[in-house]
């Protein structure tokens, strides 16, 4: 991330910072199979940030 005014700069309400299976930032394929085979608890902290952290 760059400064405010920086050629790469990109504001905060439009930076993508999921992983996910399909993301060009980066993928977990597998860790999200993992977490499905092994019962674990997947959240996503822009939807769930309030159940997560009450």
């Amino acid at each position: 991330m760059t400064s405010p005014g920086g050629a790469d700069f990109v504001p905060a309400d439009e930076r993508e910072w999921a992983y996910d299976c399909a993301s060009h930032i980066g993928t977990l394929d597998k860790a999200l199979n993992l977490a499905a085979g092994s019962a674990w608890v997947v959240v996503d902290m822009k939807k769930d940030w309030n159940r997560v952290y009450p």
